[in-house]
């Protein structure tokens, strides 16, 4: 039985290939791929939106010092709910907003 020759890496020179028609072993093709991808721009990715800042003027502080009893009754709600106090504060201002703007607002 004939055996066919070795063909070996044109690269390394010291493997044989993958494949009678592969002119590299498999390091080397793994080399070579890594060469290929490195050589793209590199900068090219997918457009993600940046994160930003908040806006100052979107914040508001609201100091409940003179209704103790206003802030007892939303943190009661709030638990009740099982929401954070600050997102109570903006779902009720919203369904406020609702109420007197009529049913078509969107809350």
């Amino acid at each position: 039985m004939e055996e066919k020759p070795v063909k070996m890496c044109s690269r390394c020179n010291e493997k044989p290939t993958i494949s009678p028609t592969s002119p590299f072993c498999a390091s080397c093709m793994n080399k070579v791929r890594w060469e290929k991808a490195g050589s793209k721009d590199m900068k090219v990715s997918k457009d993600r939106p940046k994160k930003t800042q908040p806006r100052p003027d979107l914040e508001v502080i609201v100091s409940f010092k003179r209704y103790p009893e206003v802030l007892a009754q939303i943190r009661a709600l709030s638990e009740e709910e099982m929401r954070p106090l600050d997102v109570e504060i903006i779902f009720i201002l919203k369904c406020h907003l609702k109420v007197e703007r009529g049913s078509d607002a969107v809350v």
